[in-house]
């Protein structure tokens, strides 16, 4: 990408740059985004954008364009713990000033990108960076409407898991919610209100796709899944990503609390001393690795 950026005649325009990046930063895993030469990409991408958009040969189609291209580039930006001064300080200039507004967008598309600004809205806010890196009162409303109402919509886990979920805290002695609002409009699948838990379930549309011979290994969850879980810990939660699938195989209600009371120790050092049932619940799964994952090697996330 940046090769084909730097040409004396790019083989790529701004738009499509940061159509790359967003899908590279949300692809990789956790570990690779942190690298170096993934944010001299992202910053050569911004440089890039910048450029094209104060050029006086860019078409006025394609500036009308800006939005579209500023707010998923500035959310890789987030995707990986980052930031990039002029980026942000020009996406917040161009929405604030109605760029959402007068584009000929779809209606849906509209709201994705409306839910993307007010993330990275959000993120400036958390991090308690500079009044120029917020939405106005006005749009600030709006965009989180709509934030609110497309988190809800992609909630895909079932009312059963979030009742396993629940039944499994009880019995481990936490009081919790399922399906909890936050206020600045996160939906969370289970949480205990009074220890600040979320627990989110997920399913297999946050992971990244297992490479064939590597069934064995955790999968990796998506960007977007950790901005989350960023964002919520911001907020003072101690998050627990729970894969949906592994639970879901795990048959018996003392292997479901034994699970996530490792989950919940490893997250909160959490301490129990384990019941001789939860201990004979372990041992038996050990023994039938195969049709019962051992919960300890689907913990390598957690770490």
């Amino acid at each position: 990408m940046v090769f084909m950026m730097e040409q004396s005649k790019p083989s790529i325009n701004g738009y499509e740059a940061s159509i790359v990046a967003s899908s590279l930063t949300n692809l990789l895993p956790k570990e690779t985004r942190g690298e170096a030469w993934v944010l001299t990409a992202l910053q050569a991408a911004s440089k890039f954008v910048l450029a094209e958009l104060d050029d006086e040969n860019t078409s006025s189609k394609s500036k009308q364009r800006a939005a579209e291209v500023l707010i998923p580039l500035a959310r890789s930006f987030l995707v990986v713990d980052s930031f990039d001064d002029e980026l942000f300080r020009r996406l917040f200039e161009v929405i604030n000033a109605g760029g959402l507004g007068n584009t000929s967008l779809p209606g849906f598309k509209r709201r994705l990108l409306q839910s993307k600004m007010y993330q990275v809205h959000l993120d400036c806010k958390l991090n308690d960076r500079a009044s120029e890196f917020r939405l106005s009162p006005a749009l600030e409303k709006e965009y989180q409407h709509v934030f609110d109402t497309l988190e809800n919509q992609a909630k895909g886990s079932s009312f059963r898991l979030h009742h396993l979920v629940s039944n499994a805290l009880d019995e481990i002695g936490f009081v919790n919610d399922v399906s909890f609002d936050t206020e600045t409009g996160y939906h969370l699948d289970v949480v205990a209100p009074k220890e600040k838990i979320a627990i989110e379930i997920n399913t297999a549309e946050c992971y990244q796709t297992v490479e064939p011979g590597h069934e064995d290994q955790d999968p990796k969850t998506l960007g977007y899944v950790d901005l989350k879980a960023r964002h919520l810990e911001l907020l003072g939660w101690t998050v627990i990503q729970l894969n949906a699938r592994n639970f879901q195989q795990l048959e018996t209600q003392e292997e479901r609390v034994m699970h996530l009371s490792m989950l919940l120790e490893v997250a909160t050092n959490f301490k129990q001393k384990p019941a001789t049932q939860a201990a004979r619940t372990l041992a038996r799964v050990k023994k039938h690795p195969k049709k019962n994952p051992h919960p300890a090697a689907l913990l390598e996330r957690q770490r």
